[in-house]
């Protein structure tokens, strides 16, 4: 488009941007080993903790008291608490600081009596998240016991999802509006008292979001936030180092914005958005997930792209709501620049999805992917918007259409409410495991101990999904010593769906157990599963107890 007579000339697109980004390069370099370390150093994780395997398994019965409960996952975690309930009701705290890894033996106490004991747990993944659980076995003789599930308060869930949306929210247009201002607008940030409060703001809810993120992870209430306790679980999370270089991020953005334009100004606000960048790749779903070496990297710009576009709204909005003149260059430099980001966001974002989803289609079909699925169709509108501005309205708003341009200023509130929803969604991961942890918890086989005064079974139905299974079943005694019959048949039902009971014959095998290999179950739900063993030519046992296919 020729430049009418009197208008600022600018320089080649290629000229300008290198000019743009030239006050990064400092805090660029600085960072760079930063960035290699937080990559190469980072654990491997699958994003999402799920329980294996239990030794006692769940309901087993065991003859002696076990040293411990030994739990498997298939990535390494941290324990957080453990309770064990005893027979009568008694609620015994495990001590076993510093216990983490893949496999978790969890000592107990010493001399434990006859009868039904519930040890319940709680871990943290590496992508910050906690898990709990409870794993209950029997000595001896099965009793009642109370329930070991950590009743969460709802409260906390709530609270800690509104903390990391309105963190988000903040990041983006309080620490994005001060960086864009400084490094690329010469200090005009529209509305400058908005910004420092939101930057303020930051500084208060990092720290507010970390001790909620510690009662959460302990199943605490709202007066365990000023436990220190709580506090130093959350800063034991991967979200602790997090939470404290987004204050970091934040209190050099207030330092850089309140310098204004300069050098100095520009080191200090790309240094804040760097540090933005490493702060969310370094805990979270995404992050967490293999390969590291490619996904946190996908997090950091995706991060860093996010930053950058929607921190120019706000001044932008404001240079041409207030129809100043330097809006048209604001207005200028933005249409040149915003490409870049906005490229950087559309590449990590579609290997972040490949990554979290899998080629499996039905992974869509999940609470992780309707939120995906409604995230991508606010941004795409988003990105439409941004595409009508730059096609139409922003050559006519250089020209001094001051219909274009209050036309764009709309469409920059519209870009700015779009945005504000996507992060109130993307908070909503914070409850919602991706589908490849959802489908390494599906693959787990379903074990079932199964007892009587005189004979036990214990049951594996492996993979435990409709179609083929497996099925192994070990015989015991009262005094749990193995038992030898003469033959055993399983019978598979599900009256609830009318399917009446399939016969299945077993086979001995060299470790003991009765094998039936190919045992078809068509159908996802409710089973009945039943034992008829026979001991010997007049006597036969039949055990028999219920389970959920998933």
């Amino acid at each position: 488009m020729p430049v009418r007579e009197g208008a600022p000339a600018f320089p080649s697109p290629r000229t300008r941007t290198i000019e743009m980004t030239r006050p990064l390069q400092a805090p660029m370099r600085a960072l760079a080993m930063l960035l290699l370390t937080l990559i190469l150093g980072a654990p491997q994780a699958l994003a999402h903790a799920v329980l294996l395997s239990s030794t006692p398994m769940e309901n087993a019965m065991v003859e002696a008291a076990p040293e411990a409960v030994t739990l498997g996952f298939n990535e390494p975690v941290s324990l957080l608490t453990a309770t064990l309930i005893t027979p009568d009701g008694e609620s015994l705290p495990i001590v076993a600081e510093g216990l983490g890894g893949s496999t978790l033996a969890i000592p107990l106490p010493a001399d434990l009596g006859e009868g039904t004991h519930v040890l319940s747990w709680r871990v943290v993944s590496a992508d910050g998240h906690p898990v709990g659980g409870a794993n209950v076995f029997s000595i001896g003789i099965v009793t009642g016991a109370a329930s070991g599930a950590v009743v969460v308060d709802p409260a906390i869930g709530a609270l800690l999802w509104g903390a990391k949306a309105l963190l988000y929210g903040v990041l983006l247009f309080g620490l994005g509006s001060a960086v864009y201002a400084v490094v690329f607008a010469q200090g005009e940030a529209g509305p400058r008292r908005l910004v420092f409060a939101m930057m303020v703001g930051g500084l208060v809810l990092a720290p507010l979001s970390l001790g909620l993120q510690g009662v959460d992870a302990l199943g605490g209430r709202m007066p365990d936030l000023i436990s220190p306790a709580s506090w130093a679980t959350g800063m034991a999370t991967s979200y602790g180092w997090t939470a404290l270089i987004l204050m970091a991020a934040f209190a050099l953005g207030i330092i850089g914005f309140g310098r204004g334009a300069g050098r100095g100004a520009s080191i200090l606000a790309g240094s804040a958005l760097l540090l933005a960048g490493l702060a969310l790749a370094r805990s979270g779903h995404a992050s967490a997930a293999d390969p590291q070496g490619l996904t946190r990297p996908a997090v950091f710009f995706h991060i860093l792209g996010i930053v950058l576009w929607a921190g120019a709204l706000l001044p932008l909005r404001g240079a041409l709501a207030e129809g100043r003149s330097e809006g048209g260059a604001l207005l200028s430099r933005f249409s040149r620049f915003i490409p870049y980001p906005v490229g950087a966001i559309l590449i990590s974002g579609v290997v972040l999805g490949v990554v979290q989803l899998g080629q499996d289609v039905s992974s869509w079909v999940s609470g992780y992917g309707f939120i995906l699925l409604a995230k991508l169709v606010l941004l795409a509108i988003v990105f439409g918007l941004a595409l009508y501005n730059r096609l139409v309205l922003t050559g006519r708003a250089l020209e001094g259409d001051r219909r274009a341009r209050r036309a764009m200023g709309k469409s920059i509130l519209a870009e700015i409410a779009l945005m504000a929803l996507v992060l109130l969604l993307v908070a909503g991961w914070r409850f919602t495991p991706p589908p490849r942890a959802l489908a390494e918890a599906a693959a787990l086989p379903i074990a079932m101990h199964i007892h009587t005064e005189a004979l036990m079974a214990d049951l594996e139905i492996t993979p435990a999904r409709p179609g083929p299974n497996a099925i192994a079943v070990y015989l015991m005694d009262g005094d749990f010593a193995a038992v030898s019959p003469q033959s055993v048949e399983i019978l598979v039902s599900a009256p609830e769906r009318g399917i009446e009971p399939t016969r299945v014959p077993t086979s001995l095998g060299e470790d003991g157990y009765w094998r039936a290999e190919g045992v078809t179950l068509p159908l996802a739900g409710a089973w009945q599963i039943d034992l008829e063993i026979r001991l010997s030519r007049f006597q036969m046992v039949r055990l028999g107890d219920s389970f959920t296919l998933p």
